[in-house]
């Protein structure tokens, strides 16, 4: 009796046992399924974000692509949250499980007209041959004017409130020195000058670009003039150095002094100087249009200037046409040196400028560098949990 009775409670005892442990591992189970159906779903939910994310920045601007190396989608009428909505819907029908609850696209810090985008994206460009330049004779512009408001009014350097007259000029000897040799680069890859010969009136609107980053004004003209003007500026200030360190210059220098004025003899040799250099500058300037190089080192074989004293007068006049191509400096030389100087902001301002307006001649009058843009932000919630994504090209 005693045996039978231990038995009985043994298999009571077994079975409360059984229905303990099955009372921890259902629930237990279950809260595992339900845990991988959860992750299943996050995972193929993010698969589908992730994927929508992608379709959205394949529409990219094929003309901004081949034109001027900019990836950017512009179709952003297409690119909402509602329309986002419509697709994740078509894949939601089959999973019950998940509940959308908001949706957030946003993409306006990725504009083109954001600098720190534009700069990122000019940054990434590795140009060819960054220090050659082209020896050709130079385009003399012509009194055409961009006179169009619709296009004047809605330029980037005008709504960012750029100068268009006054170019801020900073040091070359910068942390950015190399950076903007990059950008000289990609400059002279995908913009004119005066000195490119092939010119289609139906792809650009200017015809000396560089020209218009450097000055800003809206003729070929003005801005050959304006660009001149710093080129003789530039040179003047080398010349003066080359006659200042040049014993006999300095002495026809004095003797002209003297015989204009003993005294302020000083002061006039100052004067002198300074118009020697720059007549000397006036000359550069003859040759680089030309497409002749001005070495960076002259020497009196290179001089082309000097003076003429005849009695108590003197005169200066062109005296020397050398021709010596051995380390010199070439129109392209002289924009990339203004380019290097030239405040950073208004170089891609005016930039932005440059591709709108042939943008808009080329393909869509109303293309606006404002509307283009580089990357998204996606924000979804729903009731498995938040979903956020950033992707750029």
């Amino acid at each position: 009796m005693k045996l039978s009775k231990t038995r009985k409670i043994s298999k009571g005892s077994s079975s409360i046992l059984i229905a303990m442990c099955l009372l921890v591992i259902i629930p237990s189970m279950a809260l595992m399924l339900r845990y991988s159906f959860k992750s299943a779903d996050r995972s193929s939910f993010d698969g589908v974000c992730q994927l929508g994310m992608s379709s959205m920045l394949s529409s990219y601007s094929k003309q901004l692509l081949r034109d001027y190396h900019i990836l950017a989608f512009g179709n952003q009428e297409n690119i909402t949250s509602k329309n986002f909505e419509k697709d994740l819907n078509v894949f939601l029908k089959n999973r019950k499980g998940i509940k959308l609850e908001d949706i957030d696209i946003r993409y306006r810090d990725y504009s083109l007209l954001n600098l720190e985008v534009f700069r990122d994206l000019i940054g990434l460009y590795i140009p060819d041959n960054i220090l050659e330049s082209k020896h050709n004779k130079l385009y003399i512009a012509g009194d055409d004017k961009i006179k169009n408001k619709d296009i004047l009014e809605l330029l980037p350097s005008k709504e960012a409130d750029c100068s268009r007259i006054d170019i801020p000029f900073k040091s070359v000897f910068n942390d950015n020195f190399f950076d903007n040799l990059s950008q000289s680069g990609y400059i002279f890859t995908h913009f004119n000058h005066r000195g490119v010969k092939d010119f289609d009136s139906s792809r650009n609107l200017l015809r000396e670009e560089i020209e218009y980053i450097l000055s800003g004004e809206t003729s070929d003209r003005e801005n050959e003039s304006d660009v001149e003007r710093r080129i003789r500026e530039i040179r003047t200030i080398i010349n003066g150095a080359i006659i200042y360190k040049d014993p006999e210059k300095m002495d026809l220098l004095r003797v002209a002094a003297l015989s204009i004025d003993a005294g302020n003899y000083k002061e006039i040799v100052a004067v002198l100087l300074v118009a020697w250099a720059y007549a000397e500058a006036r000359a550069d300037m003859n040759h680089l249009r030309e497409g002749k190089g001005i070495p960076w080192k002259k020497t009196d074989a290179d001089w082309h200037t000097s003076i003429n004293l005849n009695g108590d007068s003197y005169n200066m006049e062109e005296s020397n046409t050398s021709d010596s191509q051995a380390r010199c400096g070439y129109y392209e030389d002289y924009l990339k040196i203004l380019l290097t100087l030239l405040d950073e902001d208004t170089k891609f301002y005016r930039m932005m400028d440059i591709i709108q307006m042939n943008m808009k001649l080329r393909y869509s009058k109303d293309f606006l560098i404002k509307d283009y843009y580089t990357g998204l932000f996606l924000d979804v919630e729903t009731n498995i949990g938040d979903f956020k994504y950033e992707r750029t090209y």
